[in-house]
């Protein structure tokens, strides 16, 4: 049926699309089935149509090796991160990132102020790859990046432990109100302590506070973690 498609550039920036979403979605993606098809296509359509596709596959492939040698590299320099961490090298030549991400700003970092547990680390990981690639020039989209919090908390006579799937963005405001309880903390002060822009800030923060983990008062606008969170599983 493909080959009676005439529409196959329309075709490819579509598969590519929902390819770049697969392979970055949360559920680890089956590369050897991506693979074949792409396979099948290349052999239609010729090496110039899938390339930038099989690049993506590659990028994926090389995460586990990267974040392998940085953490070996930690080891020996300084003491390792109290958390898992690890980090895939995107080639913004083959990636449709104005597809893909909510934060895409060219060869410029999606920046903010990170957390200090996270700032080193990912500074560390920053010095660690220019030694190793003085030719490649890094930029961060946190937007891409995907972290878990884990919780414990006491609702309804019982106490049950969470397991949060969060935007590296969400994890960054959810960690400052952590930090800072016991403070008053607003919109307007995270995102003056986070250098984040409105749009950004309101955006990670919409799904914390519609799922109730994070609290607004209405009266004075002061941000908290719900120390009663609860949810039927």
């Amino acid at each position: 049926m493909f080959k009676f498609l005439d529409a196959k550039e329309a075709f490819n920036e579509m598969h590519s699309r929902l390819l770049a979403k697969r392979l970055l979605d949360v559920a680890p993606v089956n590369a050897e089935n991506e693979l074949l098809l792409l396979g099948q296509l290349r052999a239609t359509c010729g090496h110039d149509y899938t390339s930038k596709m099989f690049k993506m596959i590659s990028d994926i492939k090389k995460g586990p090796h990267i974040t392998e040698g940085f953490l070996a590299h930690l080891s020996s320099a300084i003491s390792k991160p109290g958390f898992d961490f690890s980090v895939t090298i995107l080639n913004a030549r083959s990636w449709l990132f104005p597809y893909i991400s909510s934060s895409f700003k060219g060869h410029e970092n999606d920046t903010f102020l990170l957390p200090l547990s996270l700032h080193r680390v990912v500074a560390s990981f920053e010095t660690y790859f220019a030694e190793k690639n003085p030719k490649k020039r890094l930029a961060w989209d946190h937007s891409l990046s995907i972290g878990e919090i884990e919780g414990t908390f006491y609702a309804k006579g019982t106490c049950r432990t969470y397991t949060f799937v969060m935007s590296g963005v969400q994890m960054a405001v959810f960690l400052e109100i952590q930090q800072r309880r016991g403070k008053c903390t607003t919109a307007v002060d995270l995102m003056e302590r986070l250098k984040m822009d409105s749009h950004k800030f309101g955006f990670s923060m919409q799904p914390l506070l519609s799922c109730s983990l994070l609290l607004q008062t209405e009266s004075s606008g002061q941000l908290s973690i719900n120390a009663q969170f609860h949810r039927y599983l």
